[in-house]
């Protein structure tokens, strides 16, 4: 049987932030954004596009009659770092289906972020698509999207939006993806008490996880490591990471590391010029990884094979860079 391609997952270098773009290479309309954030780059003489830029400028969000047009976006959180760009993406993109987290109204919502929501047009627009989308499960024929959250009734009076995230599983064929977002250790373990062995098989079940942004172990509760030490179908971490700031950072990529019992090709071409032709030369380079962190590697996606084969390349986002005269 031939091998084919069947999805790709890109992951956006947004510094700590968060954005990804699933792409159904069946079917490019029926592909999802997860979260929405865009920052701009350090050096501004690299001209990056921004993500929406480049998912348009490349056909992965088709166009429509002259309209661009999302079939989907996955809020994971309520928390501006995964959605602060949706303003710009709503005056830009046409979004079908919004999927937020269903365990909060809209005006407990508003009421938990008065003092940001206030005089902020992007919490509006977050009100607007909300009210006016299914926010069902995604299941077609190519890919599934499954959404676990803490139900209204477990939550506790002190409510934290990073414990209003949803575990969004992404099932493409036999591969399983798995974002857990900014949950607590506490809070997974309502989780837990909710969805009981169902949540476990699903864990032990993850091809990649995708761990949360923010670097702290008690968002890596120990069931939860202990699962996927025991997972082995894991084949590979990813994490949205800045510059080194905090010590954690450097340990639980250590630590995420252990979990993961082989890896990933990383395949990428390294271009340099040589010296004395000032020819453009291109080496191709293969190797085995475990965790990928937007730190290191800046902006990458994993493609998906009919095989059950995951391989992880680099892509640049930047304009055409006009080579200098030497």
């Amino acid at each position: 049987m031939q091998n084919s391609l069947l999805a790709e997952l890109y992951v956006f270098d947004v510094w700590a932030w968060q954005c990804m773009f699933f792409n159904n290479c069946n079917n490019k309309i029926e592909s999802c954004m997860i979260d929405c954030w865009y920052s701009k780059p350090l050096n501004s003489a690299l001209r990056e596009k921004t993500p929406l830029e480049f998912l348009i400028d490349n056909w992965l969000i088709p166009r429509i009659n002259g309209y661009c047009f999302l079939w989907n976006l996955i809020i994971t959180n309520y928390d501006f770092d995964h959605f602060k760009w949706l303003k710009n993406l709503t005056e830009n993109v046409l979004i079908w289906n919004v999927l937020c987290s269903n365990n909060i109204s809209t005006n407990a919502l508003k009421n938990l972020k008065w003092d940001q929501w206030e005089n902020n047009s992007i919490f509006e627009c977050l009100y607007r698509l909300k009210n006016n989308s299914s926010n069902n499960d995604i299941n077609l024929n190519d890919y599934e999207i499954i959404r676990l959250c803490i139900s209204s009734e477990r939550l506790l009076t002190n409510i934290d939006t990073n414990n209003l995230s949803q575990l969004v599983f992404i099932k493409i064929a036999w591969n399983l993806v798995l974002i857990p977002w900014d949950l607590e250790e506490k809070w997974w373990k309502l989780l837990f008490e909710e969805y009981g062995k169902n949540l476990m098989y699903w864990i032990l079940d993850t091809d990649v996880y995708v761990a949360s942004h923010h670097w702290r172990e008690n968002w890596l509760p120990t069931n939860v490591r202990t699962l996927l030490s025991h997972n082995n179908l894991l084949k590979c971490i990813i994490i949205s990471d800045k510059t080194i700031e905090y010590w954690t950072q450097e340990w639980m990529t250590s630590i995420y590391n252990s979990l993961v019992k082989d890896g990933i090709v990383f395949s990428k071409n390294t271009q340099r010029v040589e010296y004395n032709t000032r020819n453009l030369i291109t080496t191709h380079e293969t190797t085995k990884r475990k965790v990928l962190t937007t730190r290191n590697d800046w902006n990458f996606l994993l493609s998906f094979w009919s095989s059950w084969e995951i391989i992880a390349r680099p892509f640049n986002i930047w304009y055409k860079i006009e080579w200098m005269s030497f």
